[in-house]
């Protein structure tokens, strides 16, 4: 049961890790990953609860099994082939208590229910681990909601993962690299709509020298 339930509790926290790493290599999918990080940290919290539960559970079936055995030790009848014996049951799970209170190798803990078990000290590590991952998924949560209000025009620029980034295009008259371009264009012929070569160097100075009316 815990290694199954810290399987899926690594899994949400690689999970999360892979969206945000997508988030930052991609604009069009920052949204998107936002909420899928909110998501899978709301699950990671309501999991940890479960968990806790399971081993509350567990703990408590233990328990009830064994106040159950000591109640139905004294009443155990031993038979000899004379008829009903007068020894008795030692009771050896109810001394076994005994001896741990007094080696005091018991310690009480809070259960998620609010309840205090009596479990053995090595018992209480079993709720470390559920709770340290629900604190980590808490701090996730609040992380990310505190960056997403922060960044909240560049996270919503782009609603949907389709969303297409404008792409850079160089403006007319100007080259790939930004300076203009000097090379002629034809001449369109006023009279007949032709379209004629450039004009040459010479052409191009007597044009240009040419008194205007």
């Amino acid at each position: 049961m815990n290694r199954f339930n810290y399987s899926v509790c690594a899994a949400i926290v690689l999970a999360i890790a892979v969206l945000a790493n997508l988030s930052v290599e991609r604009e069009t999918l920052r949204l998107s990953t936002v909420l899928l990080i909110i998501a899978l940290c709301l699950l990671g919290i309501v999991f940890c609860f479960y968990w806790v539960a399971q081993i509350d559970d567990a703990k408590q079936l233990n328990n009830a099994k064994f106040k159950v055995l000591n109640e139905m030790a004294p009443l155990v009848i031993f038979e000899s082939s004379g008829g009903a014996s007068l020894a008795k049951s030692f009771s050896p799970f109810d001394r076994e208590w005994q001896v741990l209170l007094e080696g005091q190798a018991l310690v009480k803990v809070s259960s998620g229910a609010g309840k205090r078990l009596l479990v053995l000290k090595g018992g209480t590590a079993e709720y470390f681990v559920p709770k340290s991952f629900r604190v980590l998924f808490a701090c996730f949560l609040i992380g990310t909601i505190f960056v997403t209000l922060a960044n909240f025009g560049e996270v919503t620029k782009y609603p949907s993962p389709f969303s297409k980034v404008p792409s850079a295009t160089p403006t007319s008259g100007a080259s790939s690299s930004g300076v203009p371009s000097t090379r002629p264009t034809s001449v369109v012929s006023q009279t007949n709509g032709r379209s004629l070569p450039p004009p040459s160097g010479d052409e191009s100075l007597r044009t240009s020298a040419k008194p205007t009316s």
